[in-house]
């Protein structure tokens, strides 16, 4: 009888842990959850690798809206997600990846994650292409929007 709840106990904790997303994931999965959740069209080889002055590891891309760079770690694990955007015009579409962005990467469902983004004060009415910075932390994530004359860089990180 004991080994039977042993290897019920165990078999319960298996599936239940297949069951739930993993808080870590890489470029693949981040753009395999943006294609199916968003019909995004991201494909990993559009990523490029690069690296900070600090030899931080990063992916970016071309998008119409804007630039895509993802922060990863050392084990190539997504920390952080950025949009670079550099024309005006295009402002609106960028806030709507941003938001894409953010959804995958916290795991919120859209309507949860507009309303951190407004509490934190990046909205459209935001994106002013003129010097300012604002930083906010709502719960295990940190947002930041870096801006000035010639570009508007919002960013969503794990903290």
């Amino acid at each position: 009888m004991k080994k039977t709840a042993a290897v019920l106990l165990i078999v319960s904790a298996l599936l239940l842990s297949a069951c739930s997303k993993e808080s870590k994931f890489g470029v693949e999965q981040f753009a395999q959850r943006m294609n199916s959740l968003f019909d995004a069209g991201y494909s990993t080889s559009e990523f490029m690798l690069g690296e900070d002055a600090d030899s931080g590891k990063y992916l970016m891309c071309e998008k119409d809206s804007g630039t895509v760079i993802l922060m990863i770690d050392s084990d190539s694990e997504l920390t952080g997600v950025s949009l670079l955007i550099t024309d005006e015009s295009k402002a609106q579409a960028a806030l709507r990846e941003f938001l894409e962005m953010c959804c995958v990467l916290t795991d919120n469902d859209e309507t949860s994650q507009s309303t951190v983004l407004s509490n934190c004060g990046i909205t459209a009415d935001s994106i002013k292409f003129t010097d300012g910075n604002s930083l906010t932390t709502v719960g295990k994530y940190k947002y930041t929007v870096i801006r000035n004359s010639a570009s508007v860089t919002l960013f969503c990180e794990r903290v």
